[in-house]
């Protein structure tokens, strides 16, 4: 018994020294966002903006500005004998403008896409595509994160 507390005490040890560190924290950003500019004032450009926002570096002498224009595009891909919808797919794109000093330094497009099932559950199938839309916008701010990073 002593033996298995001391083995489990000795691993929690070397584990929690293990050196992690989450990838997108603040301390890895090499820039300041001075300003974020969304062309719709939609939904999905504030969910984008506010969270590209928090990953901005006050300290950094590297000052961009962000203009970000997001769609969301819901089609049916199939549909079955009858007519019915029977596969949607939700595509949700970002195109990117990096400003710096007034000047457009950098365009990138950003796209995400995820095909799913309909179901005769509408409020199951809208709960459903809510997350699969957060998904993709998480998916697609690490992307943008990375990018940023990058110049």
């Amino acid at each position: 018994m002593k033996f298995k507390f001391t083995l489990l005490i000795l691993l929690l040890c070397a584990l929690s020294s293990c050196g992690y560190e989450p990838i997108y924290s603040t301390k890895g950003v090499n820039f300041n966002i001075q300003e974020i500019e969304v062309f719709k004032k939609d939904r999905l450009n504030k969910t984008f903006k506010n969270k590209i926002k928090n990953y901005s570096d006050s300290k950094s002498d590297d000052i961009i500005s962000l203009k970000i224009n997001s769609k969301k595009k819901r089609q049916i891909s199939s549909k079955d004998a009858r007519g019915n919808p029977k596969i949607f797919n939700m595509t949700i794109s970002v195109e990117l403008e990096v400003l710096k000093a007034g000047s457009i330094m950098r365009n990138k497009k950003f796209t995400k896409n995820f095909s799913y099932e309909n179901s005769s559950k509408k409020f199951e199938l809208r709960q459903y595509e809510k997350n699969i839309q957060k998904n993709l916008v998480d998916e697609i701010t690490d992307n943008i994160l990375l990018y940023l990073q990058s110049l």
